[in-house]
């Protein structure tokens, strides 16, 4: 079953990996928080002597811990992740013979490094889902504070699941809190101070506090308004707001000149008002048609908040089919990440 999980990590790694596409940058990120070690009995390793005597009757029971992780990722415009983990768990506890209770203390350290596939749902424009799965190794170290055990330390294989919820604070900084499982192959602890050995299974949780930074910033939205016909004056028809690399929501600029069209649809009497919202060329065919169409909702619900009718409003999305600016594939051009609103 450990073993069928640590497969399972690797194939979703692989796959995932594969299916990335444009990209929007590499980012760093730093989170600490508390480590929950699963109690563990203690099994003898065969052909050695156990340290505590036989049979073997004791187990381990960790309290609750400390754990620090750093990572270095790059993210697709796809919302796919990969990152490199670097993280470091400290536990204490007690040793637990199964006949006379607690015996002594014992204390296990792990260094860990895994290769995350991470897939980014977003629930809202600022707060994201995060599920993803990572392969690596584990560096245990385990002492059990009896002056004459010295154990050396166990390099395993490891894999582990995660699940994230972030809020984007900034443009380039993203607070977010996240819970891991972690299951290791059994390490096996070798006393050098004699021939005696055990082994014991390690399955973790943690729940962390983090933050990422975005080392590559998001090119600021271009808002452009149509200027007015020459006299005798007219209200402008069209009107053309531009949003953030990947993003739907509306700044302050771009809430204002829906202000406005919608002020000048009131003025004219306008029955009907076609959105349209547009992409660059990032990303696959089928994510900007989702995306267009995710723009041009945000302005359309933007216009009911002006107070124009919602049954006076067609939203549409042309994706990527429509440039303002014509680019080749997977070129970031802030002139075509845009949505229109047409007054008849």
């Amino acid at each position: 079953m450990r073993k069928s999980f640590l497969m399972m990590t690797t194939a979703l790694a692989l796959a995932a990996s594969g299916s990335a596409t444009a990209a929007t940058g590499w980012y760093v990120g730093l989170a600490g928080g508390a480590s929950f070690v699963e109690d563990s009995d203690y099994r003898a390793v065969p052909g050695a002597t156990y340290t505590y005597g036989l049979p073997v009757r004791e187990s381990w029971e960790l309290d609750t811990g400390w754990i620090v992780t750093g990572t270095v990722g790059y993210k697709w415009a796809s919302n796919w992740r990969v990152e490199f983990e670097l993280g470091y768990r400290s536990n204490d506890g007690d040793l637990i013979d199964f006949a006379v209770g607690d015996v002594g203390e014992t204390e296990l350290t792990e260094f860990t490094q895994f290769l995350n596939v991470l897939y980014d749902i977003p629930l809202s424009s600022r707060v994201n889902l995060t599920l993803g799965a990572g392969i690596g190794g584990d560096l245990v170290e385990y002492d059990d504070n009896f002056p004459l055990n010295n154990f050396d330390d166990d390099y395993v294989l490891a894999g582990q699941l995660i699940a994230q919820l972030g809020y984007e604070v900034t443009k380039q900084l993203e607070l977010y809190v996240d819970y891991r499982y972690l299951v290791a192959d059994e390490a096996e602890f070798v006393d050098t101070n004699g021939p005696s050995a055990f082994s014991a299974e390690i399955d973790k949780h943690a729940v962390q506090i983090g933050l990422r930074y975005d080392l590559v910033r998001d090119e600021e939205p271009v808002v452009i308004v149509a200027p007015p016909p020459p006299p005798p004056p007219e209200a402008p028809r069209q009107f053309i707001l531009f949003f953030g690399f990947n993003k739907w929501n509306l700044t302050s600029d771009a809430q204002r000149v829906v202000g406005e069209a919608a002020s000048t649809a009131k003025q004219v009497g306008a029955a009907s008002i076609l959105v349209t919202g547009h992409t660059d060329t990032v990303g696959s065919s089928r994510y900007n048609d989702r995306l267009s169409m995710r723009r041009a909702t945000s302005v359309k619900e933007e216009l009911m908040r002006n107070g124009i009718a919602p049954e006076q409003i067609s939203a549409i999305g042309k994706g990527e089919s429509e440039l303002l600016i014509k680019t080749g594939d997977g070129v970031k051009e802030p002139q075509n990440r845009r949505a229109t609103i047409d007054l008849p």
